[in-house]
């Protein structure tokens, strides 16, 4: 059965190393409510932040890893934070049209899609 961690966050993500407290925050967050629900997947609505630049970022496109979890995250984007994710995904060789989704229901499909994908190359999964 497929199940999903859904987390919003609004406001404005720090520029630069302004953003790790924001970063540190969203980690918590997702690490906390995949812990507590033992969900196997990850949906970041980001429609309602800001954010303009910041490596740090970077730890919650695609796979989230942080032992003993390893999880699929896709975020659902906006005009707040679409150009800035898409360039820092495309800097780490992500495809942004795999990761980042304009609505809960394409965030949805694609998230499925990346949990078989990701299922698929796990050994001992199918």
């Amino acid at each position: 059965m497929f199940s999903a961690l859904l987390v919003r966050f609004a406001g404005e993500y720090g520029p630069g190393s302004h953003g790790r407290p924001d970063a540190r925050l969203i980690e918590a967050v997702l690490l906390m409510g995949v812990a507590l629900t033992g969900t196997q997947a990850a949906i970041l609505d980001f429609r309602q932040m800001e954010y303009v630049w910041g490596d740090d970022m970077s730890a919650f496109l695609r796979i989230y890893r942080f032992y003993p979890f390893e999880v699929p995250v896709v975020l659902i984007v906006s005009d707040l934070n679409s150009y800035a994710l898409g360039t820092l995904a495309q800097a780490l060789g992500y495809d942004p049209n795999e990761i980042f989704f304009q609505d809960m229901e394409s965030a949805v499909q694609g998230l499925r899609a990346l949990v078989e994908r990701t299922d698929s190359k796990t050994p001992g999964k199918t």
